[in-house]
Order: structure tokens, then C-alpha cells, then sequence
């Protein structure tokens, strides 16, 4: 696995670029590695549960992981609010017979880390109840179905039943777990509940955020009017204005712990099921408790600027290459085009591995079909940023054996598509201890659609090739037709006299077409046809253009030829229908032969190739008649 024949641990995981997922990313590769382990990331950019062919492109790189390969699996289902990614995942699943553990989303009959998010309910509700002496408070939930929102409203309701608080279903809002309904949100809770809340508890902190932010905008002063609190505590909860009162916990110990946890399993050590780490109240301004800290915010708002700033950076980047690509027509040469290796970045190893399958240019692989081909092969390839020539090789070793690096290692893995149409997949490592690209998503969509674009360029391409051959190739015995023939015997004609070479201009008629199709049907007429043209490939042993020019009229040009290369012309297609009619005869009762006349002419004769041909077909059909006279005696 992964080249260097140490034990790896699969992390299955979406959406990293936020806070929660890049601190726990960080914790558990710094480790696994520090224990000996490699480290896998199969990563999953959600729609947040959006029914999209994108989305189905996303959720398929949970068939790329050799399950039977892995030795241990780490599991962030909260992380996707994909239905179609859990099931996929779970049933991959199934018939592992590793150590797995789920972060945060119990797994049955598996390991768990989870949070004890019944206390940290329970504690935000206490907290507005005697601190702040609140009794309407409402909750803003997750999507319905959801798992963490179908817990945190039951340990919310149960919540304010322990605290003699009645549950209004009125107070209840369902959100996405995101930032898209903070203002109907806000909307709701100001415009159409009877009694506007004095405190609203939101099932996680982006929710928490965007209605503060909407409340903010609608006149209402967060805390003075409405207190808010979040849950996850993410890095934004601390630079928010005003700071989101939050349930803590820490992150890192998560990620520290599961590696610990398989790291024991692995060495055959028995384990509680379930472990539990615990949270805390994190109280700030939003709920009234804690003033602004200036040196803090300070602090925060410059880090944030200059996040902002590196974001605006590489999605102009993002932008230039993908103005770029729209030049790129060799998916091989998309290295210049992507300028990773001209530019301070952490990027250590990559590898833009597409699906090996037939066909001579990539993009070679294109399906809707859930999975990933055998082999793969990797069109742009840099280890210690040195770019370098990679073979083809497994998909299940989901590197280029040219990778290898002996220390453990950490890998991501990004699926590449376009919509639910698979393409392969992008393997990433990082000289830090991973090192989060906010717009690493627009960055593998940009890669993707210039990979579209090439291979609908190869397919247009194709298409007009075989258009053309078509144009120019007679479909039913494969020989040039009239226009393909006169296309490329004017310019071999006058290309050979130039050079002073002789040139020999053959004209066949097959004998007795008519008949043939009058008295056994045309399609032995068109069986006999391509005797003739079989018999004149075999003849053609020197590059002669050969063509069928009308029903049953057929042209040869041959160079450098004489009478005893002529001869030989004739006689190999007679020895090819002397088979043929030994095999055909009995039964259709018909020989196929043909007439012809040839000429062949040089410089000094001053003859054109209108001459020759002409000249040719009079010496074809005076033996054609002198055939007939023959046969009538």
C-alpha cells in the first residue's frame, strides 16, 4: 500500500477545507505517522445532501479505497450530509474485517469516539436559564433526518423539561447545518412567532453564525435583544462579531485518540466499544456573558484578513489557469498549464491518475458507472517537487510505484469528474503536517472540466476523422471510393512523374455483376464485389492505392512498377479468387473473375493520369469483349 509496504490507516472524510475537519485531519496524520503508519485521506466535497450528478461524482470516491488492502479505517460520516455517500460507504463496509472507528456517528457493531452532547445541551440550556434568567428559548436544528439533529433537539427538549421550561414546537426552526438559512431564519423568529425568543440555541455554530450575522442586518442587537449560541466551537466562533457562545471540545484529541485506539487493535488489545470525550460551555458575548477582549479580536480579525487574503490569491490563481486550459488539447501536457511547480505551495508528491482503458489519448476513461478501472495512469507526476515519468500501474496501489517514499506518509485522495462521469483521481501529499487549501474544490473542478474539454476535443476530432473516412472510403468493401481515390491518385501520379518513377494504372470490371444479381440476388452480388476487393488487398503488396470507383469498376495505381510487378499484381488476385470460388462454388453456383487493362507510363511519354486511365479502360473492355465473343463459342 501506498509503495513503502507499511501498515495504512484509511480516513473517510468531506468537505476539508472547513475548521473542524482540518484540525482533526492534522491530528491524525501527525500520529499515524509518528507511530509508523501511512495515512489515506479519501476525501468528498458534499452538496449538503443536494440530489446532483456532481454530487454523485463526489460521493464515488468512496469506491476507490482496496478495502481489502487497508489495514485500519477511521470514519467521519458527520462530515457528509449525503445520504447516497453513507450508503455507499456502509456498504463497502460490510465485509471489512478491520479495525474501524467512527468519529462523532456511531457505527454499530464497530469502535466510536463520540461526544457527550447530551450534558453539552443540557448546559447551554442551564447557562440561559439561571445565568440570564431566559425562558424563551428557542432551537434551530439541523435537516430533519439528520442523526446529530434528531439527537441535539430530543437533548434539547429534554433539556428544558429538567428545567420546568415548557417546549414550544413554534420555537422550533429547521436549518441545513450550513449558512443558508440564517436569514429565513431571522425572518422567522422576528416576524412570525408569537413572542420573539430571548435566546435561540443552534445545533451547530455556521447556523449559529449566519443568524447572528441576519439579525445583525435586520436592527436587532445580538445579545441585548436575542442571545445565540452555536456548537463545535470552530475557529470562526472566536473571530465572529459579536464572539458565539459555543460547546467545546477538543478536536485534536478526537483525531489523537482514534490513531491510539487502532494503533491498540492493531496490536490485538481489547477496547471498550464507545469512548466518550467531553465538551464544555464556551460562553461569549453572544449570550451577554463576556465583553470584547481588543487584543484578541485584534488578533483574530488579522489572522482572518490574511486568510481572506490568501483565499483571494489562489482563486485568482484559479482563475488564470483555468482561462489557460481552455488552450490545453493534450491532457498529457497539462502540467505547464497547473504552474504548481513555479509557486510557493506545500504540495510535496501529486499524481493526476486517470482511468487506464481503450484508446490512444487521455482522458481514456469516462463513466457514469460507480467505481474506478483497474489500472490507472498518472498524466502529471512530481515526488519532493521534482516532476518525473510514471508507468502504469494497479489502481489498488493508488500510486505510481515511481512514488514510493520510504517514511510513513500522507496521502489525499480527490475523486476527478465531471458531474457523475468518473475520470480517475488526484493523489496529493504535503510537506507540512497537511496544509489546507481553501479552494482546493474549485481547484479539482477546474482540473476536471479542462479534462472534459480535452476529450470532447479527442471525440470531435475522432468523429471527423471517421467522417472523413467515410467521405472518402467505399463502406461496403473498405477500398477508397471515386473521391477518395481521385483525392490521392492525382497527387501520387504527379508526385511519381516528377520524380521520374513508373507508374502503373490498373482498371478492373468484374465479370458478369448482372447475372449474379439477377439470378441469385444482390446480396450475392455484394459478396462477389468484395471477393474482388479481398482479392486486390491480398495483391497489394507495395502501397497501391486501390479503389472502387462504381457498381462493379475497380482502379489500381502502383509506383516503381514494371510488367513483372504488374503480373504479379494480377496473378495474386486470380490465386485470391481461385480460394475464394473453391469455397463459395458449390454452393451459390457462380465464379467470380474479373476484366482489366493497365498502363504503364513514365516522364517522356507525356501522358496525364486522365490519358492512362482512359487508355486502361480500352484495354479492359476490348478484353471484356473478346471474353464474350469466347464464351458464345
Amino acid at each position: 500500500m501506498l509503495q513503502n509496504q507499511r501498515k495504512t490507516i484509511a480516513v473517510m472524510i468531506c468537505d476539508i477545507m472547513y475548521d473542524y475537519q482540518d484540525r482533526l485531519i492534522r491530528a491524525i496524520s501527525a500520529r499515524a505517522n509518528e507511530l509508523g503508519y501511512n495515512v489515506a485521506i479519501f476525501v468528498c466535497f458534499s452538496d449538503y445532501g443536494a440530489d446532483s450528478e456532481n454530487a454523485l461524482g463526489e460521493c464515488n470516491i468512496v469506491n476507490l479505497p482496496p478495502y481489502e488492502n487497508i489495514d485500519a479505517f477511521i470514519i467521519c460520516a458527520d462530515t457528509s450530509y449525503d445520504t447516497r455517500y453513507k450508503t455507499i460507504l456502509q456498504r463497502s463496509l460490510e465485509n471489512c474485517h478491520v479495525p474501524i472507528i467512527s468519529i462523532r456517528q456511531p457505527l454499530e457493531n464497530n469502535y466510536n469516539i463520540l461526544i457527550n452532547s447530551e450534558e453539552a445541551i443540557a448546559e447551554v440550556v442551564s447557562h440561559f436559564v439561571h445565568v440570564h434568567h431566559f425562558t424563551r428559548i428557542a432551537f434551530m436544528s439541523g435537516p430533519a433526518k439528520h442523526p446529530d439533529s434528531v439527537a441535539r433537539l430530543e437533548q434539547f427538549k429534554n433539556s428544558l423539561k429538567n428545567e420546568g421550561i415548557e417546549y414550544r414546537d413554534d420555537y422550533l426552526f429547521v436549518g441545513d447545518f450550513w449558512k443558508g438559512q440564517g436569514k429565513n431564519a431571522a425572518v422567522y423568529y422576528t416576524e412570525q412567532v408569537d413572542e420573539i425568543p430571548e435566546a435561540i440555541v443552534c445545533a451547530n455554530d455556521y447556523m449559529a453564525i449566519s443568524l447572528c450575522t441576519a439579525l445583525i442586518l435586520k436592527g436587532y442587537n445580538v445579545p441585548g435583544d436575542i442571545a445565540i449560541s452555536g456548537y463545535d466551537n470552530i475557529l470562526e466562533t472566536s473571530n465572529n462579531m459579536p464572539p458565539i457562545t459555543t460547546i467545546a471540545f477538543s478536536v485534536s484529541e478526537l483525531g489523537i485518540t482514534a490513531v491510539n485506539m487502532l494503533n491498540d487493535l492493531l496490536a490485538g488489545r481489547e477496547l471498550e466499544k464507545n469512548l466518550y470525550v467531553k465538551s464544555k460551555l464556551i460562553t461569549r458575548n453572544s449570550c451577554g456573558c463576556d465583553i470584547y477582549d481588543m487584543n484578541t479580536m485584534i488578533e483574530t480579525r488579522v489572522k482572518q484578513i490574511a486568510e481572506y487574503e490568501r483565499i483571494l490569491f489562489k482563486t485568482m490563481r484559479n482563475t488564470f489557469a483555468s482561462i489557460s486550459l481552455q488552450s490545453l488539447d493534450d491532457a498529457l501536457g497539462i502540467g505547464p498549464y497547473l504552474n504548481l511547480l513555479g509557486e510557493d505551495n506545500s504540495m510535496r508528491n501529486l499524481f493526476i491518475c486517470l482511468g487506464e482503458a481503450e484508446g490512444t489519448v487521455y482522458p481514456k476513461y469516462y463513466s457514469s458507472h460507480l467505481g474506478y478501472t483497474k489500472e490507472s495512469f498518472s498524466i502529471y507526476s512530481f515526488l519532493d517537487r521534482t516532476e518525473i515519468k510514471t508507468s502504469v500501474f494497479p489502481t489498488t496501489d493508488l500510486i505510481p510505484p515511481e512514488g514510493r517514499i520510504d517514511d510513513p506518509v500522507t496521502y489525499f485522495f480527490f475523486p476527478l469528474h465531471h458531474l457523475n462521469y468518473t475520470l480517475g483521481y488526484i493523489a496529493v501529499s504535503y510537506y507540512e503536517n497537511y496544509w489546507a487549501d481553501k479552494t482546493i474544490c474549485n481547484w479539482l473542478s477546474m482540473i476536471g472540466n479542462s479534462l472534459e474539454h480535452v476529450r470532447i476535443l479527442n471525440d470531435n476530432n475522432r468523429l471527423l476523422s471517421e467522417l472523413n473516412e467515410l467521405s472518402i472510403s467505399d463502406v461496403m468493401t473498405g477500398l477508397f471510393n471515386r473521391r477518395g481515390f481521385e483525392k490521392y491518385s492525382n497527387e501520387q501520379f504527379q508526385s511519381s512523374i516528377e520524380q521520374n518513377q513508373k507508374v502503373m494504372i490498373l482498371g478492373i470490371d468484374m465479370d458478369n455483376l448482372k447475372t449474379v444479381n439477377d439470378q441469385f440476388g444482390h446480396a450475392h452480388g455484394d459478396l462477389a464485389l468484395k471477393a474482388i476487393a479481398d482479392a486486390m488487398k491480398y495483391a497489394a503488396l507495395n502501397n497501391e492505392i486501390c479503389a472502387r470507383v462504381g457498381g462493379d469498376e475497380f482502379n489500381v495505381i502502383g509506383i516503381n512498377y514494371d510488367e513483372e510487378k504488374a503480373n504479379t499484381f494480377l496473378e495474386r488476385m486470380h490465386e485470391s479468387l481461385h480460394l475464394f470460388n473453391q469455397k463459395n462454388e458449390p454452393l451459390n453456383n457462380y465464379v467470380v473473375d474479373f476484366s482489366y487493362g493497365y498502363v504503364i507510363t513514365t516522364k517522356k511519354d507525356q501522358m496525364s493520369l486522365e490519358d492512362c486511365m482512359n487508355l486502361s479502360d480500352t484495354r479492359l473492355y476490348k478484353q471484356k469483349r473478346a471474353k464474350k465473343e469466347q464464351s458464345k463459342k
